[in-house]
C-alpha cells in the first residue's frame, strides 16, 4: 500500500497511482477537455515498472487533494512454503513477496475560475499478502532454509 515516488517508496502517497493486474484493465479515463492528450509511456527493461506522461494544453485547471495515509493495517500472512518437484533438495526459490493489507481513502477537488469541477472520494483496500517460496523435495527445514538464504522474511 506504498507508491514509489523519486525519493523512494512513500506510504503517505498510497492510493495516487493506477495499478496494473493483469488481466484486468483497471485505470480508465475520459478526456473531457476540448484539446489533445499527448501519452507518453515507459516500460524499461527488467524494472517491472510501467510509467506514463500526459501532456495538453493547460486549461486553467487546478487540483487539491489529501490521504488518509494507511489506516487499519492488517499484518501480512505469516509466508508460505511449497514443494516443487522442479527445484533440487536444499533448493529455495522465493516466487511471491509479502504486503501488509491497509485501507485508504485519498480526496480530490478539481476547480477552474473559482468553481469546482470535480469532487472526489476515492477508497481502496489493499488485502494483506503472504510470501510464497518454493523449495526441493527432500528439504529438512524450509523455514530455517529460508531464514539462512533470507527469502521469505517478514
Amino acid at each position: 500500500y506504498y507508491e514509489q515516488s523519486a525519493y523512494g517508496y512513500d506510504s503517505n502517497m498510497a492510493g495516487l497511482a493506477a495499478t496494473v493486474f493483469v488481466p484486468l484493465v483497471d485505470f480508465k479515463f475520459t478526456n473531457d477537455t476540448p484539446y489533445w492528450l499527448l501519452m507518453e509511456t515507459y516500460a524499461p527493461p527488467n524494472t517491472y515498472r510501467l510509467t506514463w506522461k500526459f501532456y495538453s494544453t493547460n486549461d486553467g485547471r487546478t487540483v487539491e487533494w489529501n490521504t488518509s495515509g494507511p489506516q487499519d493495517v492488517v499484518p501480512a500472512p505469516d509466508p508460505l512454503f511449497q514443494e516443487n518437484s522442479d527445484l533440487e533438495p536444499g533448493e529455495m526459490k522465493q516466487v511471491d513477496w509479502s504486503a501488509d493489507g491497509a485501507n485508504v481513502t485519498v480526496t480530490r477537488i478539481v476547480w477552474r475560475g473559482g468553481q469546482v469541477l470535480y469532487n472526489d472520494v476515492i477508497s481502496t483496500h489493499y488485502s494483506a499478502w503472504q510470501a510464497v517460496c518454493e523449495y526441493g523435495p527432500g528439504t529438512e527445514d524450509p523455514e530455517s532454509l529460508a531464514e539462512e538464504l533470507g527469502k521469505c522474511q517478514p
